[in-house]
């Protein structure tokens, strides 16, 4: 049975590497960047305070906004070549730890950074926001990673058709990214 609202809900669904979908059937996981000035979660809000005094090394909030932008910084530099793939996992994953809940992500991390879904998947999703595409962090930015999941999952569902009709079908429309 086919499950239209799945490529959107896993957009969305954490701790797995079923976040953003490609055409040759490849899944992988978001990097997870929460918002260092406080995020809503399940469980209620997270401040600063809270990674800060946690278990975390940083000292400040000031401390934690530096690692965040940090990480954002090298994922951007990353994605236009201007820095290395060990660097930019250095950086994320030093954010990463400081959150907790067994977040040990850097397998699925450093495959999605090697592999570079988003630089050959063509949507106009993708080619409008880059690595974005691939960061886990606000609402607009999950739902657009859903929205590329939906054409994926659309694109494979049309050939699936196509290949049980054997004929071929009308042409799509492109999609607006926005």
């Amino acid at each position: 049975m086919l499950d239209s609202a799945a490529p959107i809900r896993r957009a969305f669904l954490g701790g797995n590497e079923d976040n953003y979908w490609t055409a040759n059937g490849e899944r992988y996981a978001a990097i997870r960047i929460p918002d260092a000035t406080g995020k809503q979660t399940k469980r209620g809000v997270i401040s600063p305070d809270d990674v800060v005094n946690g278990d975390g090394d940083v000292d400040s909030a000031e401390a934690l906004v530096e690692r965040e932008q940090s990480a954002l910084s090298h994922l951007r530099a990353y994605d236009g070549g201007e820095v290395g793939l060990e660097e930019t996992l250095a950086a994320v994953l030093a954010y990463d730890r400081l959150f907790g809940e067994d977040r040990d992500h850097e397998a699925w991390y450093r495959r999605v950074l090697q592999d570079r879904p988003w630089q050959q998947c063509g949507c106009p999703i993708c080619e409008a926001l880059g690595i974005e595409v691939i960061i886990f962090r606000g609402n607009n930015r999950n739902r657009r990673r859903g929205f590329h999941n939906v054409k994926v999952f659309y694109d494979q569902f049309r050939r699936t058709i196509q290949e049980a009709a054997d004929e071929p079908l009308p042409q799509q429309r492109p999609m607006d990214p926005e």
